[in-house]
């Protein structure tokens, strides 16, 4: 059946199709629900591979007005199933002119170039780009001129590194990276200074870096960490998640927290995982919860907070000082913070964020850690409760 017979409903623009093994009967009637007007498909590939292949096939020719493709593969890594898939997929976005949008699992060289300068294309996901996928490179075309969201997971830092070097002439407003491979941790710096060095300072507002399922190495005798300052650049940050391999710190302290304060006054959620091998009370974070302030100060909208810092030694606060507050902070999880006056953390921590709710990582913390700041949350609460209206 053709995209211009008749169709159960022609004038539809959005196809949500998610036919699997056991309604592979099914799958073939498809091309009713898809008419002359459609523009948004969505579409498992779990099945039948020959009556999918067939009708990837077919998809640029027959339906040429879709600019929002979503294939969804599940694929074992590596088979000749998921070979055939990445050469089926790769026609069908090098015969489709007008994307806007495309989320597939991985592409051929030849398909990423077709992508990379076509001028409508605004969002694209790449669910598992293998090892030893090559990323064209031009210096005299620019690369995604209109690509505004990107999302990529892949298990190697080199294809991240690259693409994002590309990206000079792209308005990129949010990019998340997930690698899921061991890689060094110079590897992560080099992504962070490329984003600083090719990604438009004034458009991106979301950075998401998850490297949480990377183990490190635990017998390098020198960890290295990573610096932010690159990222200081983005001055209309709104979200910033960076999850770092287990192992690696981050290249924090009260000095630097300010600087981030003033460099991300716009943040509203900040996560920042880096942690060393040992969270016990002998390994304490640079950053106090002094470091906190500048984020209620010059931080207006921060909602969400995660980071792990030093609660152990409270500062003497000057009594005359004025009082910094923020009451839009609603969630602040220390991780595997060390404290030892829950009182006296409590109190100061009501004082910079009365309206957090406290948590915290009970993995990584002693039961006598947990008990802790189940005490503070539990003083923040009652202080909240008991605090005058207004």
């Amino acid at each position: 059946m053709a995209a211009t017979e008749e169709v159960l409903l022609p004038n539809l623009k959005e196809l949500h199709w998610d036919v699997g093994f056991e309604e592979d009967d099914t799958f073939p009637f498809i091309r009713l629900f898809l008419g002359p007007h459609i523009k948004r498909l969505h579409l498992s590939l779990s099945g039948d591979l020959i009556v999918r292949l067939s009708f990837l096939h077919s998809l640029p020719l027959r339906y040429p007005s879709l600019t929002h493709i979503h294939l969804v593969d599940e694929s074992d890594q590596m088979d000749a199933d998921r070979i055939a898939i990445l050469n089926a997929v790769s026609r069908v976005v090098c015969g489709s002119s007008q994307l806007r949008h495309l989320s597939v699992r991985n592409l051929s060289p030849v398909a990423l170039r077709h992508l990379s300068v076509l001028p409508t294309l605004e969002q694209l996901t790449l669910t598992d780009v293998i090892r030893d996928t090559p990323w064209p490179r031009s210096h005299t075309v620019p690369f995604f001129p209109s690509l505004r969201e990107l999302q990529l997971t892949c298990d190697e830092m080199s294809f991240s590194i690259g693409l994002v070097e590309a990206m000079s002439s792209s308005p990129l407003t949010s990019i998340t990276i997930h690698t899921y491979n061991d890689i060094a941790p110079s590897e992560c710096q080099d992504l962070f200074d490329a984003l600083q060095g090719h990604c438009c300072h004034s458009s991106l507002t979301s950075i998401i870096m998850d490297f949480s399922d990377i183990a490190g190495h635990e017998d390098e005798p020198d960890i290295i960490p990573f610096y932010l300052k690159p990222l200081f650049v983005f001055s209309n940050l709104t979200n910033v998640t960076l999850d770092l391999p287990y192992g690696a710190p981050f290249d924090l302290d009260d000095a630097t927290m300010k600087d981030l304060a003033l460099a991300w006054p716009r943040i509203r959620s900040l996560i920042l995982k880096g942690v060393y091998w040992d969270d016990g009370m002998d390994n304490y974070p640079c950053v106090t919860i002094l470091g906190l302030v500048p984020l209620a100060q010059h931080c207006p909208e921060l909602r969400t907070l995660t980071i792990r810092f030093d609660a152990c030694s409270l500062p003497h606060l000057v009594t005359d000082s004025p009082t910094v507050t923020s009451e839009a902070l609603m969630e602040l999880n220390v991780l595997t913070s060390p404290i030892v006056e829950p009182e006296g953390v409590a109190a100061f921590l009501f004082d910079i964020f009365p309206r957090a709710d406290v948590k915290y990582d009970t993995d990584g913390l002693s039961e006598a850690l947990i008990e802790r700041w189940q005490q503070v949350g539990d003083l923040m609460h009652a202080c909240f409760r008991s605090a005058p209206e207004g």
